[in-house]
């Protein structure tokens, strides 16, 4: 629960999160969430695995794995 007094900064905590993000992961993840009320479980795992077989061999997850080991915040460029 957010107070009225914190949610404007609260919302724009959540909004500099989700910017900084990998932006290919998150297309996958709307493009997934606007198509699942319509899939089985079936083509929902489907759907996933043809996600992660994509975004695996992005130049994002090669940074975020090195930001990881450098202990450092990832800069994703949607490649």
């Amino acid at each position: 629960m957010v107070s009225s007094e914190t949610l404007r900064a609260e919302a724009a905590a959540v909004g500099g999160d989700l910017a900084s993000g990998a932006p290919l992961a998150q297309q996958f993840i709307k493009s997934g969430l606007s198509r699942s009320t319509g899939m089985t479980f079936e083509q929902a795992l489907r759907f996933e695995g043809q996600a992660q077989a994509v975004l695996v061999s992005t130049e994002d997850v090669t940074e975020a794995v090195n930001a990881s080991r450098a202990k450092r915040a990832p800069v994703f460029r949607g490649r």
